[in-house]
Parts: structure tokens; sequence; C-alpha cells
């Protein structure tokens, strides 16, 4: 048996980089820049609740799931029940993500960086994509760690 570390990445990249490579091919968004995020939100595919991969926050009316979660409150992190979007498919996390990231305002400067993940990363910061001060720098060492997608 092989190292269980490895072997959940590679399961992971089996099972979400192909959407990701076809949605990078298709919108010129980076696949590997989404896949950190998604490794990053998900613990690498295997706490995917409600189909969401990128712990995107319910609105008023649309279905969620309720969960805990970490977030930064200016001095640490703290775990704290939120409602988060539900999705029929994490196909449809994916896609939903990118339209979230493409036409919300606040996310311009990350999609005209889509295509460059050190650029799309920070600018994700620059808008509030999340609380952890750190978040950033954690997606950056995620992609770092991705497996070549095939292996």
């Amino acid at each position: 048996m092989g190292n269980p570390i490895e072997e959940k990445k590679k399961k992971f990249m089996q099972t979400y980089a192909p959407i990701a490579f076809l949605i990078e091919q298709l919108l010129g968004i980076s696949a590997k820049a989404m896949l950190a995020q998604c490794a990053l939100e998900t613990d690498w595919g295997t706490k995917v609740k409600g189909n969401n991969l990128f712990g995107i926050k319910a609105k008023e009316g649309e279905p969620f799931v309720e969960f805990s979660s970490y977030e930064y409150d200016g001095k640490s992190l703290k775990p704290q029940m939120s409602k988060f979007r539900k999705y029929g498919s994490t196909c449809e996390s994916m896609l939903d993500y990118v339209r979230k990231i493409k036409e919300e305002g606040r996310y311009y400067n990350a999609w005209i960086s889509r295509d460059q993940p050190a650029l799309y990363f920070e600018a994700l910061r620059n808008c509030g994509y999340a609380t952890d001060p750190m978040y950033e720098d954690k997606c950056r060492n995620v992609m770092r760690s991705l497996p070549e997608w095939g292996e």
C-alpha cells in the first residue's frame, strides 16, 4: 500500500481535475488554482458537503447545508456554524464558482488574473474571498503540492 496522503491526492485529482481542466480550456481560469482551492477547502475532497467545493456561503433563499467552519475574527481562527450553498453536483459547484469570480464586481482583479495563479490568489486575498489572512499562502502551498494530472 502506498502513502495514504499521496493516495488521497491522487484520488482527488482523478475526481476533480478533468472538469477543472475543461473549464480552463473554455474560460481561461487556471485549473491548478481552482484545484488548489478545492483541495484546501475540502481537505483533498474528503470533506465535501452539499457538493460545495469552494466554501461558498448560501444567500437567502438558496439551498444550503449547515456546518462548522473556521472563520478569522481579526485575532484568530474560530469555529463558526454557517450556511453553505448546496449544489446538485460538484461540477455545478465549479461552474458557479467561476460565474461568481467572473460576474461579481469585487472579484474583477481575480478574474483578469485568472490564468496567473500567484496574482489570482493575491487578488482573492485583496477582495476578501476568505477571512483567513493566510488563505493566499495556503492556496499557493497546496498548488505546489498538487500531483500531476494523470499520474
